[in-house]
Parts: structure tokens; C-alpha cells; sequence
């Protein structure tokens, strides 16, 4: 299940970046894109750091490249969870 919502929600974005007029397609990396599917498999930052044998904050640091090349933000915080929007 969250398998098929991280398909739906990556096809609405880059959907709306094919659709989107005079705009270059972001370069985003398969580190950024096996972060971000860890992010929601695990839950948290933390458990994927874990996962992937990485610091939290290399993490933070994929997560927020990924989120400046998108034109939304992909993951939402809500307490110590993250979230697909």
C-alpha cells in the first residue's frame, strides 16, 4: 500500500513538472530518489539513516535537495513522523 501511494504521489509530480512551461527538469539522483522511498518505508529520518548505514542529517540534507527541485514539498513532519503530502 504505501508502495502504490509513493507511485502515485511521484507520477502527480512529475506530472506537473512535464506540464509546467519554460521550466528544466530537475536533475534528481537515485541516492535522492532511494532516500526518499526509505523516508517513507521507515517512517523517519532517523530509521532511514539507519537503514541506508548513513548520518540523519545526510538524510535531511537529500530530502531537502529533492524537495528544492520539486515544485512542492514531497514529505510533511508531523511530530517525529514523515509523512507523503
Amino acid at each position: 500500500r504505501k508502495l502504490l501511494l509513493l507511485l502515485i504521489k511521484l507520477f502527480d509530480v512529475l506530472t506537473l513538472l512535464l506540464c509546467r512551461r519554460n521550466t528544466l527538469t530537475p536533475k534528481i539522483t537515485l541516492e535522492q530518489w532511494q532516500t526518499f522511498r526509505c523516508v517513507v518505508d521507515e517512517g523517519s529520518f532517523a530509521r532511514a539513516a539507519e537503514a541506508l548505514n548513513k548520518s540523519q542529517s545526510s538524510i535531511s540534507y537529500a530530502i531537502g535537495q529533492l524537495n528544492a527541485q520539486l515544485p512542492q514539498p514531497v514529505l510533511r513532519i508531523e511530530g517525529r513522523r514523515a509523512v507523503l503530502r
